[in-house]
C-alpha cells in the first residue's frame, strides 16, 4: 500500500491523499472486518500538523534551493 500512496494539492490549502486498495477497506472496513484506520477522520492531531507542515517547507526549500 505504502507504494501506492498519492498526495495532490487541492483549492484552497489542502491536499487529496489516495491510496490504493486495500487500503480503503482498512479505512472503512467491511461486513467481514472491523475498520482499522490508516488516517485520523476529523482532521489531522496537532502532531501531525506540525510533521507535515515541517517536512513540507523542508521539501520545499530543497526544490527552491538556487533559484533567485
Amino acid at each position: 500500500m505504502r507504494a501506492s500512496v498519492r498526495v495532490a494539492p487541492t483549492p484552497g490549502a489542502g491536499v487529496a491523499i489516495t491510496i490504493d486498495d486495500p487500503a480503503k477497506f482498512h479505512q472503512t472496513g467491511t461486513v467481514n472486518m472491523v475498520a482499522r484506520p490508516i488516517l485520523p477522520y476529523g482532521g489531522f492531531p496537532a502532531p501531525w500538523n506540525a510533521a507535515i507542515k515541517q517536512a513540507a517547507s523542508e521539501q520545499f526549500r530543497e526544490a527552491t534551493s538556487g533559484i533567485d
